[in-house]
């Protein structure tokens, strides 16, 4: 006998293997058809499948952990798979149908315009005059309905029960004849914030009983740990529990297989895992009985000769692929790996027991699911066995017994050991969620104490006007600053009164709330989720709030680089701003503040410094941050410089925000001293056409050394630094507070220590790019270098080594210079040979010339080359005159057999070879390919220039 068993195992094994395997393919095969069909009927495939082996964080494990074996990932490997969209919640969902989905009226009706998008719910025995009736919420299982209960249980209900109990059967989203969003991703989140927006908030419950069947218990044990202080009881029938397994990702497939494992036998058991593991050959199915399904009915009242079908007849049929699917995997897969956690949450309240019916003939929920939580959680779960009754019949076949038991245990009375809020007494229960969340504010900082007591207060007595100024002082604390704690403040406290209070001031908190989220699109939508609030209610004035948030939207636009979208919606505002009358100013300040960042991103510097001044036109300084006014004022001195057609700053300067800078504007200091009889022609001169030239505009010299030192160590800052008696200045000291960015010696030793303000800032002035960090240093070094050489002329350090170590002025004395050693050129070792390559350029940069030397070891020379470059700054010739003698070497290679060094004088453009992340963004190209040619050599060495002067000479013979 065992022989035979094991023999009839093997062989059922194997037919079940070959079955599935064909299952496979035909579901790789449907995946194709169904992605080919959708885009002909609907033009996109707008729900692409799940045939990739990457999951959402958000959803279940179960919906791409099944398709790593077999021929699953098939149409993975044909990558006719499409990309899942990140907004699954019902909030961002069409209400739309699909092709392959039912269009009568009763499946629809939730499309049609005007309709609130809410649950079905079925209220029945409302008691009249009794306030205090008790509220019981009844959860129906998978593929089901409120029928589940009200052809049942709600007409066995005792006359007592009746009289005392308001009852609520709910058609769960995607079920019956709720809504059935083709976007959704039906998550327990989804449920929840569907059952509260259609039973919860509508009925103002101040508390309620919960009862649920199968898949309906995981979601009630969501909903009472979401409120475990006002559910008085829960009664779960056959509950799909499972432990969460260590690793929790894979919880849901363990759930997966145990309730719907591949196998043939019993024929429900085999219809169950071809729905839940194959997604196309479901939807296929689904498209045959469930899009059809009025003809079914038709076809079996025929058959049965019957005027009305079962209601669970009826119910098979009454969702779509999209819902049913989705239920499987996220509601009871990917709930089951938060089953324990909520559970935990109802086990330390102490206010609430779950009492458990489970048939012991249940074959779709194994008792064993009963037993366990009853086992994990002894003190919270009362377990009652029924005997001879399976997974519906517990509830079906006995319906006046289920309802007498139901009954026992809601009448317990309600005793919180957690909530002891006596004001709480007669609040519906949004309310009392909201006062719940403050009190959790209160236990976590306690120094808010006063704060929570406060808004506590105003809450209660609904002064919505001072709850509202209250809030605005209460959202600029600093505890509320990081993280996403003012996103919990507008979802459990703020959007209980929203449609209460000022519409412009629900805008501002919005647009704070905003700011918190860490993915833009995720603030986007949230934001526009106001929008569609703010539409919907009956005030007049919504245009300004509407306009207000919409700026804030544009903003998130040019963060993410659509310049485009941000255009359209600040012309879309400029047209709303002109078209309205007495506008709070705020609603101006954000639009210009906007406009400003636009015009910054673009580098309009003209426009950016017009609508920077307007923005401050309509705002309050005091209301403005410290740093937040030194970069504005910084922003606003560079675009009035950079700006075409600004020639008066008369406007800038008369500001707060400049005037109050000390030191942050001086162009007039610097123009000044450029026309002061104090200097000579020569320095004269070069200030003005030597310093000024590069990539920086003409005015723009004295800021650079501002922004090296900290965007204004000057005037009383240098007085903190104790240089009081500027004694190396070489103009008087009244002067000297202006103009010492430009003139003073003293700046040389001060530079290791400016070095540092610019550590953590990869870009200054505008964040398009004008200069990144590595660039600006080098601009700044150059520049100091040349002011210290040309004002300095007895000193003999190399103009390289001063840009490469600016701290070598500090050995340097006014008195007695040391002067630099002359080192000659010396040759290679034997088997090399060398080649010097240097660069000369005009002092106006607009001619340049390259040279460079080839010798061997003996100091015979091989070769050499010189040549014009162009115009440009020194430090791209010295790289130019690197990459030709690279080429000029190239034409030698065959010749000579001794290996090859280089050598230049420009240490800074050695630096750069060798450090590629040091160099400019601008020269990045040109510096990566030299380093790929001298991968094949011994790379590129500094020498100092006396050794460098054949070089030099043939460099500058290349000008002409």
């Amino acid at each position: 006998m065992d022989t035979q068993r094991k023999c009839g195992k093997t062989l059922l094994d194997s037919v079940t293997c070959v079955v599935f395997l064909f299952l496979d393919f035909l579901d790789a095969v449907l995946c194709l058809v169904f992605k080919l069909v959708d885009e002909f009927f609907e033009g996109e495939a707008r729900n692409p499948c799940y045939c990739g082996n990457d999951g959402e964080k958000t959803l279940s494990e179960s919906l791409y952990g099944r398709r790593k074996t077999g021929f699953l990932g098939f149409a993975r490997k044909w990558k006719i798979y499409g990309k899942k969209k990140d907004d699954g919640s019902i909030n961002g969902s069409l209400a739309v149908n699909r092709w392959s989905d039912c269009g009568c009226n009763s499946c629809v009706s939730w499309t049609k315009e005007g309709h609130t998008h809410k649950l079905h719910v079925v209220a029945k025995h409302f008691p009249q005059g009794d306030e205090a009736a008790e509220s019981v919420i009844f959860l129906h299982g998978f593929l089901s309905s409120s029928s589940f209960w009200t052809e049942t249980v709600f007409s066995h209900l005792s006359e007592s029960l009746k009289g005392h109990y308001r009852l609520f059967a709910v058609d769960l989203l995607g079920f019956g004849r709720s809504p059935k969003p083709n976007e959704c991703k039906y998550t327990l989140l989804d449920h929840v914030e569907m059952i509260d927006k259609s039973v919860i908030s509508p009925f103002q419950f101040n508390s309620f009983h919960l009862v649920a069947h199968s898949m309906g218990c995981i979601v009630a044990l969501t909903l009472a740990a979401k409120y475990p202080n006002f559910v008085k009881s829960v009664t779960l029938v056959a509950p799909p529990y499972f432990p969460s397994a260590e690793d929790v990702t894979r919880t849901s497939l363990m759930v997966l297989n145990k309730l719907a494992g591949k196998t043939l036998w019993p024929p429900l058991a085999f219809g169950k895992s071809v729905m839940s593991w194959y997604e196309h050959v479901g939807r296929c199915f689904c498209f045959l009985f469930c899009r059809n399904h009025r003809t079914w009915e038709m076809i079996l009242k025929l058959f049965t000769l019957r005027r009305e079908l079962n209601f669970m007849e009826m119910d098979l049929t009454r969702h779509t692929h999209h819902s049913a699917w989705h239920n499987m995997h996220n509601t009871i897969c990917g709930g089951a790996t938060l089953t324990d956690e909520h559970l935990e949450i109802l086990n330390k309240s102490k206010s609430v027991k779950v009492c458990i019916i489970h048939g012991d003939e249940d074959m779709e929920v194994p008792l064993e699911c009963s037993k366990n939580m009853k086992m994990k959680f002894p003190e919270l779960v009362e377990l009652n066995i029924v005997q001879n009754a399976d997974h519906k019949s517990v509830v079906l076949n006995r319906a006046k017994d289920f309802a007498k038991k139901t009954q026992k245990s809601q009448v317990e009375l309600y005793k919180s050991s957690r909530l002891q809020l006596p004001f709480l007494r007669g609040v519906y229960l949004g309310s009392m969620a909201s006062l719940q969340y403050l009190e959790s504010i209160r236990n976590e900082h306690p120094e808010l104490s006063d704060w929570y007591n406060s808004l506590a207060d105003l809450f209660q007595k609904k002064l919505w006007h001072q709850l509202t100024l209250k809030l605005e002082q209460f959202v600029s604390l600093s505890a509320f600053q990081a993280g996403d704690a003012l996103i919990k403040l507008y979802h459990n406290f703020i959007t209980d009164f929203e449609s209460k209070i000022n519409p412009l001031k629900l805008a501002h908190f919005a647009v704070i709330v905003s700011q918190q989220y860490t993915e833009k699109e995720a603030a986007i939508s949230f934001l526009e989720e106001v929008i569609e609030k703010l539409q919907a209610t009956k005030e007049q004035r919504i245009e300004e709030p509407i306009l207000y948030i919409k700026m804030q939207i544009s903003k998130f636009k040019l963060e993410q680089g659509d310049q485009k979208e941000c255009k359209k919606l600040l012309d879309d505002g400029k047209s709303t701003l002109d078209s309205m009358t007495d506008i709070d100013p705020s609603v101006y300040a954000t639009y210009y503040w906007v406009s400003s960042q636009y015009h910054k991103f673009r580098q309009e510097f003209a426009e950016f410094y017009k609508s920077a001044l307007l923005y401050l036109a309509y705002t309050s300084v005091e209301s403005l941050s410290e740093s937040f006014k030194l970069d504005l004022a910084f922003d606003l001195s560079f675009s009035a410089l950079l700006g075409d057609n600004i020639y008066n700053f008369g406007e800038l300067l008369a500001h707060p925000i400049v005037s109050t800078g000390d030191g942050v504007f001086t162009v007039r200091s610097a123009d000044n001293l450029c026309s002061s009889e104090t200097l000579g022609s020569e320095e004269v001169f070069f200030w003005k056409k030597i310093i000024w030239r590069g990539l920086l505009p003409p005015r723009v010299e004295c800021f650079l050394w501002q922004i090296v030192h900290g965007k204004g160590l000057l005037g009383q800052n240098l007085l903190k630094e104790e240089f009081k008696e500027l004694k190396m200045c070489c103009v008087p000291y009244a002067r000297c507070r202006m103009s010492l960015p430009l003139i003073c010696f003293s700046l040389v030793r001060w530079w290791g220590r400016s070095l540092d303000h610019l550590e953590n800032k990869e870009f200054v002035v505008f964040e398009g790019g004008k200069f990144d960090k590595a660039e600006y240093f080098f601009l700044a070094r150059f520049r100091l270098a040349s002011w210290f050489l040309a004002k300095h002329k007895e000193v003999s350090i190399p103009k390289d080594s001063l840009i490469s170590d600016p701290s070598l002025g500090d050995y340097v004395s006014l008195q007695s210079n040391q002067i630099a050693p002359i080192l000659p050129w010396s040759p290679p070792p034997m088997g090399f040979v060398k080649l010097n390559v240097d660069a000369a350029t005009t002092r106006d940069w607009k001619k340049s010339g390259l040279g460079g030397v080839l010798k061997d070891s003996s100091g015979s020379t091989l070769g050499y080359f010189k040549e014009p470059a162009g115009s440009g700054p020194p430090t791209l010739m010295e790289l130019k005159a690197i990459l030709k003698g690279l080429s000029f070497y190239a034409n030698y290679r065959e010749r000579i057999k001794d290996r090859l060094i280089i050598e230049s004088d420009s240490k800074v453009a050695v630096d750069w070879i060798k450090g590629v992340e040091l160099c400019p963004v601008v020269y990045a190209f040109l510096i990566k390919d030299i380093v790929h040619r001298l991968d094949a050599f011994e790379g590129v060495r500094w020498v100092n220039r006396t050794a460098n002067l054949e070089a030099d000479a043939l460099a500058k013979e290349g000008i002409d």
